[in-house]
């Protein structure tokens, strides 16, 4: 029986034994699970630790950030305001240009107003007088070109007379010209063509002359053109010089290349004869001789004529000055169409010469103003064929030099501006057949001419 107990007690001490190894290991569990909690709560500790440090540098740069914005604000207010101050200065330099302007144009006005009273008073005194009006050709003239005319504004800023008087004549008689000119001065006409080898440049300046000398005209109130001829484009510089020897002016108004062609230094034909050509036109360095002219003074714009689309395109790639007109021939048979519209996106004046086909000249033709569809067109206005093809120039925007030493025609050119043409009119002459006259047949050949052919001149323009 005692050993029975002995085991009972055994048994009993081996089931504590059991459990409080159990309770032992389950302590042991919780003991760890606590400790890897702690240690897991330290490293918490620390990362926000970390990340509070990281938080405070974050705001130590946000409040740097903030103080360079603050300065950045202050001073762009400070730039603000410097823009500000020199708006306003510059608003007080504009005020007093517009002041000085209108102060100009006050002046001007009153001297248009004086001239006009001057001028009523001069007439009045003619009119009141016992004096014949033929006795003072000196205040009839000077009315008569204080007269209002149209006008062109170039790319250069200076404005030109749109109808032109042509000085070219086969003859040449320097006494002829002259009284032309001063006809012409009387009738109002005050824009002048002229060239080196048209042989004119004389008789101008001298009927030029004498009308500033007699007070007919003033020479600011005067439009001059002249030309380069080929045989000088190795110098432009001396030969304007020369021009402007024999019209005995200070400066030209306008100075053209007379042909995109290089002829020998002396060559004085107007048809030049095959060993008088240079092969190699070098166009750039006759620009830049143009350019020094306009540079010293000697003329006021520069140009180019008898230039096709391609040539003038290939003078703007190096050229400091674009040229101000190109001056082609140009008329209701003759339209120029494409040329006309490369000219206008460069802002290059077209000027017509031959406007009505060049009839009286060796090289010219009726055919325009003998078209039957110009005529109608005249009749149906009561005006003449040469005004109406005139007027269809000018409607183009084109000016015009017109050449005739003939009294009469020289006032019914004049007139054409007044004439009044349709739609249907300016449609019927749109449509009429191209026929180019001035084609340029003595600057070709095949052995010494840079152009074997006409389409080589003209660029396929023809």
């Amino acid at each position: 029986m005692y050993e029975t107990k002995k085991e009972a007690a055994l048994k009993t001490l081996e089931n504590k034994q059991s459990k409080v190894v159990c309770n032992l290991e389950e302590l042991k569990q919780s003991v760890e699970q606590r400790a890897s909690a702690v240690r897991k709560s330290k490293e918490g500790a620390a990362d926000l630790k970390k990340s509070f440090e990281e938080l405070s540098k974050s705001l130590e740069d946000y409040e740097k950030d903030y103080q360079g914005v603050l300065a950045g604000k202050s001073s762009r207010n400070e730039n603000k305001k410097c823009l500000e101050d020199q708006l306003g200065d510059a608003k007080g330099d504009v005020e007093s240009v517009e002041t000085e302007l209108k102060q100009l144009k006050t002046k001007m006005l009153l001297r248009k107003s004086s001239k006009r009273k001057h001028g009523q008073k001069l007439k009045s005194l003619l009119h009141n007088s016992s004096i014949a009006p033929q006795c003072c050709p000196r205040v009839t003239s000077a009315m008569m070109v204080l007269e209002s005319r149209p006008l062109v504004r170039l790319n250069c800023g200076i404005t030109m007379p749109v109808l032109g008087m042509g000085t070219y004549s086969y003859e040449n008689d320097k006494k002829t010209t002259e009284l032309a000119i001063h006809t012409a001065l009387k009738m109002g006409y005050s824009h002048f063509d002229t060239a080196k080898i048209y042989g004119s440049e004389p008789a101008l300046g001298n009927a030029l002359r004498k009308a500033f000398r007699d007070g007919v005209v003033a020479r600011e109130d005067v439009w001059v053109t002249s030309k380069l001829w080929g045989s000088d484009h190795h110098d432009p510089v001396s030969a304007l010089k020369e021009s402007l020897k024999y019209l005995r002016m200070e400066y030209v108004d306008m100075y053209l290349v007379h042909w995109p062609v290089r002829l020998k230094p002396g060559a004085s034909c107007a048809i030049p004869s095959e060993d008088e050509f240079e092969q190699i036109l070098n166009m750039e360095e006759t620009w830049e001789g143009m350019e020094k002219c306009l540079e010293m003074g000697m003329c006021r714009s520069i140009g180019v004529s008898n230039f096709s689309s391609t040539k003038i395109q290939q003078l703007l790639d190096y050229a400091s000055v674009p040229p101000a007109v190109n001056q082609v021939e140009m008329h209701p048979m003759w339209k120029q169409d494409k040329l006309r519209s490369f000219c206008a996106d460069n802002g290059i004046h077209v000027s017509a010469y031959s406007p009505l086909g060049g009839p009286g000249n060796a090289w010219g033709s009726t055919a325009v103003v003998e078209h039957p569809v110009i005529q109608s067109i005249a009749f149906k206005h009561n005006a003449t064929p040469a005004q109406v093809a005139l007027k269809w120039g000018l409607s183009k925007g084109s000016s015009l030099i017109v050449k005739s030493f003939n009294q009469d025609r020289m006032k019914e050119n004049k007139a054409a501006d007044r004439l009044k043409l349709g739609r249907d009119d300016i449609r019927a002459i749109d449509e009429l057949e191209e026929r180019k006259i001035m084609r340029g047949d003595h600057l070709i050949n095949e052995t010494t001419s840079p152009y074997k052919t006409l389409e080589d001149l003209w660029d396929d323009e023809i």
